[in-house]
């Protein structure tokens, strides 16, 4: 009888210890997962903000207006509108038809309509901005070697003094890079992985558009040119740890005055 009692006590004492390790365990997984709930929620959003806006702002880069005598952009509230006033991306193709590049009033317009474009995220966020030919069959992303038509980098002027963290006064630095020099040996490809790769987490969104350059002498015979259009998004980082080099880049320092871009 007694065997018997001390039997059930060990059994009733199982199931409790059975039954108390199944509601901590519920508990806990309870308590974290309305712990994190919020900030779950507010990551997806974030970043479905930011691929949704990062999107838009591709196209609406292209489709901006611009002067084709100053390489301004042109708004709606603009209280004269140029007489030349033109699509930014009909501008692009028209001017990188003749030689393969892009002159300073397009180069200019495109720099502004980046830049003002991104502004919502211009002072948290750096970026490079990239239009560069592709090849045939290559897909969105894919440079093999594609040469830049143009590049814009928005960079923080981030470092170290010591073990102190500085940010100067002049936060960011905005660089065109389409001239760039093969002295270094690196293709564009190259540095765009070095530079991806220093990034640690970051954001790429790609789009396309099609140019098309001469290849003869007579206006009658071009090739096309597919290509791609690259915005690379990421959280500003000392400069000393981005795979970024202005002069290897082939950079050219942009001024900025009255919130307008242009080269000094």
């Amino acid at each position: 009888m007694a065997q018997n009692l001390n039997a059930r006590g060990q059994a009733a004492v199982t199931d409790a210890l059975f039954f108390l390790v199944i509601v901590t365990s519920l508990g806990v997984f309870l308590f974290g997962f309305s712990a994190n709930y919020g900030a779950n929620v507010s990551e997806q959003f974030s970043a479905r903000y930011s691929s949704d806006f990062s999107v838009a702002a591709i196209k609406s880069i292209l489709y901006a207006s611009v002067s084709r005598s100053t390489g301004q952009l042109v708004s709606g509230s603009d209280s004269l509108v140029p007489a030349d006033t033109d699509y930014l991306l009909a501008f692009v193709k028209e001017d990188y038809f003749d030689d393969r590049k892009l002159g300073d009033p397009v180069r200019v317009g495109l720099a502004n309509a980046v830049y003002s474009l991104l502004s919502p995220i211009g002072s948290s966020k750096d970026y490079l901005f990239a239009v560069y030919e592709g090849s045939s069959g290559s897909g969105a992303g894919l440079v093999r070697n594609g040469k830049p038509v143009f590049v814009l980098a928005h960079i923080s002027d981030i470092g170290f003094s010591g073990k102190d963290l500085v940010i100067p006064d002049e936060k960011h630095f905005n660089y065109e890079c389409s001239e760039r020099g093969t002295e270094s040996g690196i293709t564009f490809d190259r540095q765009l992985s070095l530079l991806r790769a220093s990034l640690g987490e970051s954001q790429q969104y790609f789009s396309n558009i099609m140019l098309w350059k001469r290849s003869s002498g007579t206006d009658l015979d071009w090739d096309q040119v597919p290509s791609p259009v690259l915005l690379l998004v990421w959280t500003p980082k000392p400069k000393n740890q981005l795979k970024f080099d202005s002069g290897e880049w082939g950079c050219t320092e942009m001024s900025l005055a009255d919130g307008k871009l242009s080269f000094p």
